[in-house]
């Protein structure tokens, strides 16, 4: 049923076609009135619809009429049509005799000829590309499903939680738990204020949400009781193989994708109205809020940069183990007062606007921002304390990760960031060494790293160190209140001095060693990372040229 729920709005693209002029009322409200809320466009939209006695007369943008009585005319399916296409029209059938002895599907073992009722409720709609996404609450599974024409639940992406459940994770300080079919089950992956997240295949997916809790044992518990009172496990539903090939070659066609890609070049409306600049260069706009020119290259000439210590740098953050490149890189909604929803407030864009960091990932502005603004980050310059904060050591203030970056910029500070082991697991995101370059950090000494964000960090200009075994931050008696001097000493033993002075006290001196593993990532980084030595190396070719 959860299936059924989710399936049936694949079908919201054409039944959009009854709301467009609502959309495009809720649009022109928008442009004129950014102030306005969601709820406040809505309901003068809804205004303007008093007196109109059928939808099918008002106007559409194109000047055609709409007729929804008429199902031929807007391509909408008939019930049986719309059952086959969403491959659930068996699920319905009158019993049959099998000959074959196996169990029955349960649908039809307890004769189920109509649609079993749920109810919908969309509690949030946001754009998504092309088209837009629907997070849906199904209170008769005590789930939510989040979907349209296509589903994200990745990095937070399947929308937020309902207020009144947010509000319960925030009091009681409760550990929330998902199932997903997805790949990474990190703390916060599906949702910041979900801690905990199992992995599971889609099947059980659905069967955790019929049962409500993670609390069951789906082998021996019933998922709830069917219509004749007696409890429903999940052998009685779950499919044999057959069952599911016969469903495959029933739902799945080759037209279903040449549909799908017949136009996948054209785009919509606003993308076809695009003004193409002509030329050879890009036209980076200054008032983009999603795409401006990122600074890699400022300052930048053809001539290597010498090799040179790191001197007078403070540590932006102290991390533990198993720091997650969830934890680094910007993911998910922007939260309203983060820094940066402070920066797109300030460009004009409304919070019902904000959209997501990685809607916004052309933005450097915006992904600086959130680069270690993961509400889960604990940095142990500030105990006691989760999310993206830290200590300015010298005037002992405690701000955001990224003004503090800021103030540090402003005072020529270069940072580093002292970590535990494991650094960098996870997805491997660029934006979690792009973010951490722009945040002003120029080392990051850990425990181990994770290999392909040790890579990604060398690609951008910062050197990954690592602790000698046997000794790590709390070893040292590093607290991140020092003043650290990394010094390279020609690093031809592949290890560098690394001197820690407190504000009192006799500093500390160690050795850590570079992790910089090949010739190749040694040439990156003599370059200033990937891009520059990419950039000299066309440059040199078209001089040669």
């Amino acid at each position: 049923r959860a299936s059924a729920a989710a399936v049936y709005w694949r079908t919201i693209d054409t039944i959009n076609r009854q709301r467009l002029w609502m959309a495009d009322r809720l649009d022109e409200l928008h442009r004129t009135h950014y102030d306005f809320t969601f709820r406040k466009a809505r309901t003068l939209a809804a205004a303007d619809l008093a007196g109109q006695d059928r939808f099918d007369r008002l106007p559409l943008a194109d000047g055609s009429c709409f007729k929804p009585l008429h199902r031929e005319s807007c391509d909408f399916p008939s019930p049986v049509e719309l059952f086959r296409q969403m491959g659930v029209r068996d699920w319905f059938a009158a019993l049959e005799p099998r000959s074959t002895g196996r169990p029955k599907p349960y649908c039809v073992e307890k004769d189920s000829l109509i649609l079993p009722t749920f109810t919908l409720q969309v509690i949030d709609r946001r754009p998504a590309g092309r088209r837009a996404v629907f997070d849906l609450a199904v209170p008769s599974l005590r789930a939510f499903v989040a979907g349209a024409v296509c589903v994200h639940n990745c990095i937070g992406n399947s929308g937020p939680l309902r207020p009144e459940i947010s509000q319960a994770v925030k009091a009681g300080d409760l550990i929330g738990c998902a199932v997903l079919s997805g790949n990474r089950n990190f703390e916060g992956r599906v949702h910041p204020e979900v801690r905990m997240n199992y992995l599971a295949s889609p099947p059980l997916v659905v069967a955790y949400a019929l049962a409500g809790s993670m609390d069951v044992d789906l082998a021996n518990d019933p998922l709830g009781t069917g219509r004749d009172g007696r409890p429903v496990y999940l052998k009685d539903i779950w499919p044999s193989p057959q069952d599911v090939q016969e469903t495959v070659l029933r739902s799945i066609d080759s037209e279903m994708f040449r549909a799908s890609y017949r136009s996948v070049f054209d785009g919509d409306r606003s993308w076809a109205g695009i003004r193409v600049p002509e030329g050879n260069l890009y036209r980076w706009d200054d008032h983009s809020t999603y795409v401006k020119n990122p600074p890699y290259f400022d300052g930048m000439t053809m001539t290597l940069p010498a090799a040179h210590d790191i001197r007078g740098a403070r540590a932006l953050a102290v991390l533990g183990d198993s720091v997650t490149t969830d934890h680094i890189s910007p993911a998910g909604n922007i939260a309203k007062g983060s820094p940066a929803a402070k920066y797109l407030i300030e460009q004009g864009v409304q919070p019902a606007d904000f959209n997501s960091y990685g809607a916004r990932r052309g933005n450097h502005e915006v992904m600086v921002r959130g680069t270690f603004a993961n509400i889960r980050l604990r940095n142990l310059l500030v105990p006691g304390t989760e999310g993206g904060v830290t200590l300015h050591v010298p005037s002992g203030d405690t701000l955001s990760i990224y003004d503090a970056a800021m103030r540090y910029k402003a005072e020529r500070t270069p940072l580093l960031v002292l970590a535990g082991r494991e650094y960098g697991t996870g997805s491997s995101r660029d934006w979690a060494a792009k973010g951490t370059l722009l945040l002003g950090v120029q080392a990051v000494i850990a425990e181990s790293f994770e290999r392909i964000h040790r890579s990604n960090l060398i690609g951008m200009g910062v050197l990954p160190l690592q602790f000698l075994p046997g000794e790590n931050a709390q070893s040292l008696g590093l607290t991140g209140r020092e003043l650290f001097d990394v010094i390279l000493g020609g690093a031809g033993d592949g290890q560098v001095t690394v001197k820690a002075t407190p504000a009192s006290g006799a500093p500390v001196q160690f050795k850590a060693r570079v992790r910089i593993d090949t010739p190749k990532e040694h040439e990156y980084f003599r370059h200033g990372g990937i891009l520059q030595y990419v950039l000299r190396q066309l440059a040199a070719t078209n001089r040669a040229a």
